[in-house]
């Protein structure tokens, strides 16, 4: 019955899309006969006829009535090709005038622009799109105000736009029967923790406060020796769970391996070493049933004594007790004050019956991984005082754990406040108070205010329910989940247009899409009282909320998201370093801290204002202290990305320098400089090149050592690459001065194997000569990335600010930008430049442009 409401609702929401035709323009015939057909018969059909059809490609079919006929795409890549001049080629004979290529240019625009009125798909108004799996999660917590749920548990992966490489462009999403059982799921799995029966469950809570100085197991430290050095450990928490499945599991908790023993003569005498204590045992007692699901509290006192830019840096994380596994990231702080200082850290906590130790909670210090107790004993110093001092890891700085107390589940307050927020003052006893609450939480989950009609529906659901459910909040349970399948939350509704011209959107549609672009969620209760009042379609009330919400930390969601879409950094998911080529780097983390100094990068430029030109050309980096390391400059305070000035770091600022786009479009091992130019001329200048011919032939294997830049020169000298090579390399090669992590290099590293006589295999490293050179096929000469920048900052620069004007678009609208919209994206550009041409004056210029407002 749920599921059908659900199928029925969602087809009636789909029929509401619909458009009728307009008046169609006439087609400009004269001209092509009288300038355009002449030019195409002297320098195109050469090459491009039913003889010859080089890049499988012909002009002498195209249909001449752009407007009405069939062949649009074939045309617009006539005009693509043209407006870069790749066509005709550069070395061909016959070469258009300027003036003809112009007349040939402004036809092919002017004939497109008509012919995008008739031929477009939806003529900038796009597939209903429903929420992405990032927003769909966000939603759910903020709306329910639970976070110790995975949201995205089970919900599948969007697919990505084939031009833009989004993940949330509407033609790329579809809805299936997984989506509708996953969602069903999710959204009962999340009322069950939101809305409570009964009193505060029972918990656990335990505290432990490291006495060392004693050889026994009931809370005290144990010491034991190891070449007369202490070394590493850290402080665990593992929580045993019996190998069994129930609602709720008994369960023991238990800390393991207790607090560091670090007495300042043991720093004294080593100087700079690593160190390590035995273990704390300590036992809560008898087992304790507490619920499998909850929020994970736990509270640090901890001291730091910093030494230099070496601060200590206090680490959470969860695994399992023998091997830190399955790993989970909880949180950080860096430790500045001598006083013992209370840090807390929370997280959602699900406990699954493990067998052997089950969970551990790992409290300790990174960078280097040492954690100290302040409590020490003369006798204790004297007993563990080395021989000799041996050279091992730095030790600085230290940190001192005095105390640390865990919670689980964890209730700040009881009812929780996910429940009060639901239920409010009403009565769920009552039909009249259930009428209320289901008007409340529907205008929430729908972003509009429900019709009388839709709240009686939903009503009588709730009432027919009531037999089968225990009590009254399992019953108000399951009738909110099926508001959470209904079609009004899981899409954008927005209003339909009348015939083909765009139609406004109405308050709630603008709000919805305001605060998803800008903060990947429900729009908040200011944009609601907003939209009450009737100031947000207004442009001083839509240009009042959009800078609020960019001033909100929330909108970090946007500008994060937006530069993981724009750089393409799932592209990083791919490829991995291989810690035999780069043996200073640690692989996994390394790769984790260049996506977020990516995202962080273009997000500092947009959040500061700035230029576009500060994305080509930045004086400053953004980096944390992972990505300071890796570049060999200071380290930076706190454990956050921060923006630090270029002079005198050795690096320069720039997407074009980021580490990430280099190890991205590399193959972890080698660089690789059509994949780098793929991404410059795709990403930057919004003009991806063709498909390979059929049958193309591979880059050729690595062999007798030949670098992949040799490989690829062998590869494009082939007849039927070169001429695809020729404006794709140009773009690529200039990358070639950097290696895969982005750090910068003299040779191309390169190895091949040999076998001895036993069968032994032996590696034989070799360098190759970097290629860094090349012309651009409007004959710009480059050299380096230096060159390429100053060109992308130059020549190429409208272009880039085109490029970026329409994937900014294409993110906040999710639909890919059709040539219906490139009038209203004009003015954009117009506009953006008018308001002084920062960064976040585009992101307004685009909210306030009848692109965002309308459909």
């Amino acid at each position: 019955m749920r599921r059908s409401y659900f199928l029925v609702a969602f087809v009636a929401i789909l029929a509401l899309v619909a458009t009728t035709a307009a008046g169609e323009p006439a087609a400009d015939l004269a001209t092509y006969r009288q300038h355009v057909k002449p030019l195409l018969d002297r320098t195109c059909v050469e090459c491009h006829s039913a003889k010859v059809q080089k890049g499988n490609f012909r002009v002498d079919n195209l249909d001449p009535d752009i407007v009405h006929g069939k062949t649009l795409h074939g045309w617009e890549e006539v005009l693509n090709k043209t407006q870069v001049l790749e066509m005709p080629p550069p070395k061909h004979a016959i070469q258009p005038t300027s003036d003809e290529r112009q007349k040939l240019l402004s036809w092919l625009r002017q004939e497109l622009r008509l012919a995008a009125k008739v031929h477009s798909s939806t003529g900038g108004q796009g597939a209903m799109r429903r929420l992405t799996r990032t927003e769909y999660v966000q939603s759910m917590k903020d709306l329910l105000g639970v976070t110790i749920v995975d949201f995205g548990q089970g919900f599948p992966e969007e697919n990505r736009n084939r031009e833009t490489g989004f993940a949330n462009d509407s033609r790329e999403m579809s809805f299936n029967t997984t989506h509708l059982a996953v969602l069903l799921d999710r959204a009962r799995a999340g009322l069950a923790e939101a809305l409570v029966t009964g009193g505060k469950p029972p918990g656990l809570k335990a505290t432990l406060k490291p006495a060392p100085g004693r050889n026994n197991n009931d809370g005290e430290v144990r010491k034991h020796r190891t070449n007369d050095v202490l070394v590493e450990t850290v402080f665990d928490l593992p929580i045993k769970v019996p190998w069994h499945e129930e609602p709720q599991l008994n369960g023991s908790i238990t800390l393991l391996d207790g607090a560091i023993v670090l007495p300042r003569v043991f720093r004294d005498m080593i100087g700079s070493g690593a160190v390590m204590g035995g273990g704390v045992r300590w036992h809560m007692g008898a087992y304790k049933v507490i619920p499998r699901i909850g929020e994970l509290r736990v509270v640090a006192k901890v001291s730091g004594r910093p030494d230099g830019d070496q601060i200590p840096n206090l680490r959470v994380d969860i695994g399992r007790a023998e091997n830190e596994s399955p790993h989970q990231f909880v949180g950080q702080a860096l430790v500045t004050s001598a006083t013992p200082t209370e840090i807390e850290f929370r997280m959602p906590w699900q406990l699954l019956a493990l067998p052997d130790h089950g969970h551990v909670i790992f409290i300790r210090q990174t960078e280097p991984d040492l954690l100290m107790d302040p409590l020490a004993t003369p006798a204790m110093e004297a007993r563990y005082l080395p021989d000799q001092k041996k050279k091992t890891t730095k030790l600085n700085p230290i940190l001192l754990l005095h105390e640390a107390t865990v919670e689980i589940p964890y209730y700040a307050s009881w009812p929780p406040p996910s429940h009060v927020a639901i239920v409010g003052n009403d009565s769920v006893d009552d039909a009249e108070g259930v009428k209320r609450i289901l008007a409340r939480f529907m205008q929430r989950a729908w972003r509009r205010p429900p019709t009388s009609a839709e709240v009686e529906t939903f009503l009588d659901f709730h009432q027919r329910m009531r037999a089968h459910f225990p009590g009254p909040i399992e019953t108000l349970r399951e009738t909110l989940a099926n508001v959470l399948i209904n079609p009004n939350f899981v899409y954008f509704t927005e209003p339909v247009r009348d015939g083909a011209e765009r139609t406004p959107l109405n308050a709630w549609a603008l709000a919805s899409r305001l605060s998803f672009g800008l903060t990947g969620t429900l729009p908040d209760p200011v944009l609601h009282d907003a939209c009450a009042k009737g100031v947000l379609i207004s442009d001083a009330g839509l240009r009042h909320e959009a800078e609020r919400l960019l001033a909100d930390p929330c909108s970090d969601r946007f500008l994060l998201g937006f530069a993981d879409a724009y750089l393409g950094l799932h592209a990083l998911d791919n490829v991995n370093i291989n810690p035999e080529f780069f043996t200073a780097v640690e692989p996994g983390l390394l790769k984790e801290a260049m996506r977020d100094e990516a995202r962080h990068f273009v997000a500092t430029v947009f959040r500061k204002n700035l230029p576009s030109a500060s994305l080509i050309n930045a004086d400053f980096l953004v980096v944390d202290r992972r990505m300071a390391r890796q570049y060999g400059i200071p380290l930076v305070p706190g454990n956050d990305f921060v923006a630090v000035p270029e002079a005198g770091s050795g690096r320069q600022g720039g997407i074009l320098h980021l580490s990430a786009v280099h190890l991205m479009n590399s193959t972890g091992e080698h660089s690789h400089p059509i994949k780098r130019a793929v991404w410059f001329r795709r990403n930057l200048l919004d003009q991806p090149p063709g498909d390979p011919p059929p049958a193309v032939p591979s880059v050729p294997e690595d062999f007798s050592g030949l670098s992949l830049t040799q490989r690829l020169i062998a590869h494009r000298n082939k007849d039927a690459c070169r001429d695809c090579h020729a404006s794709i390399d140009p773009y690529g090669l200039p990358f070639e001065r950097y290696d895969p992590t982005g750090l910068p290099r003299n040779e191309a590293r390169s190895r091949y194997f040999v076998f001895d006589m036993s069968g032994g295999r032996h590696t034989v490293w070799t360098g190759q000569a970097i290629e860094c050179t090349s012309t651009l096929p409007d004959g710009t000469a480059v050299n380096g990335l230096d060159d390429l920048r100053k060109y992308l900052g130059s020549a190429a620069k409208e272009r880039f600010d085109h490029s970026l004007v329409n994937r900014l678009a294409s993110y906040l609208l999710g639909r890919t930008m059709e040539f219906s919209d490139q009038s209203l994206l004009d003015d954009v550009a117009k506009r953006w430049t008018a308001a002084g041409g920062g960064t976040r004056d585009l992101v307004i210029a685009l909210v306030l442009s009848p692109l965002f407002r309308t459909r």
